[in-house]
């Protein structure tokens, strides 16, 4: 390895040949892949949680607009945002959107946002899952779940 002298620093040059430039490549890849990983890089603050938390009911679409103004992760948004169809059988299958139905609406369910929230606060909320009977209890647990610590 060659050195230079750069004021009161010690400047070394790495080696180059190509074999132990990726094997020293290889960790620091690894530890970046890691540390950029969707789960753990797009985190949102406890209070932030837990506020967006306490606005979720299970029976709610949120427009995506609506989830960008409360700051909600971009890739959260891409992960859960869907294309949702009415069904006009019963009135608690079909879309409202400023309260006239609608047949197709874009958005994210609120109870995949607080599962999402749930999971971000260390909620085992695929236990919770099969627990649950329906939407609304679901996002009842989670909430009851992360009150309890």
């Amino acid at each position: 390895m060659e050195a230079e002298t750069l004021g009161e620093f010690r400047y070394v040059k790495p080696p180059t040949t190509p074999e132990k430039t990726l094997h020293s490549v290889a960790p620091l890849r690894a530890l970046l892949n890691q540390v950029t990983s969707p789960t753990r890089f797009h985190m949102i603050a406890r209070d932030r949680a837990l506020a967006l938390l306490t606005q979720c009911t299970g029976e709610t679409i949120w427009p995506i607009d609506l989830c960008i103004d409360k700051s909600i992760p971009k890739p959260w948004i891409d992960e859960l945002s869907d294309a949702f169809e009415s069904s006009f059988d019963h009135d608690r299958d079909t879309i409202y959107f400023n309260e006239q139905k609608t047949n197709q609406f874009h958005g994210i369910r609120d109870v995949d946002l607080a599962a999402k929230l749930g999971e971000s606060l260390g909620i085992d909320v695929g236990r919770l899952q099969q627990q649950s009977l329906g939407r609304a209890a679901l996002v009842a647990a989670i909430k009851e779940a992360v009150m309890e610590g």
